[in-house]
């Protein structure tokens, strides 16, 4: 391609993108043909009537503190993880959460918080 054929691309390309980019003009265009109201039920007033039925007839408390225990016997008695078995022996490891500070750790205003050296036990 030549460097003409180029720029001519590139302009066609740019009107394009411009066009593309450039605002809808939105108005309203009236009614055509028969309108009907709408005929669903309001859903939320369904769920509402729903919970009000179930709340006076006292299957909501039933259901609530049904959902209660289940939600304390799950964590009271959780379900077991596969791959994951009961210890045949006792073992028991140590472990020292200190560290040695490797360089001086500095506050905000510039003041030494922890010195270089200095052993940090989170513990203690």
């Amino acid at each position: 391609m030549t460097g003409r054929a180029i720029g001519m691309a590139t302009c066609a390309w740019l009107a394009m993108l411009l066009l593309a980019v450039a605002p809808a003009s939105a108005r309203n265009l009236g009614v055509r043909g028969a309108t009907w109201p709408v005929a669903e039920p309001d859903l939320l007033a369904d769920i509402e009537a729903r919970l009000s039925d179930m709340d006076n007839s006292g299957e909501l408390a039933r259901l609530e503190d049904e959902a209660r225990e289940r939600a304390r016997g799950s964590v009271e008695q959780p379900e077991p993880v596969p791959g994951i078995v009961p210890a045949t022996e006792y073992r028991a490891r140590e472990f020292d959460p200190a560290i040695v500070v490797a360089q001086d750790i500095l506050g905000p205003g510039g003041e030494v918080l922890a010195a270089a050296g200095t052993r940090v036990d989170p513990f203690e």
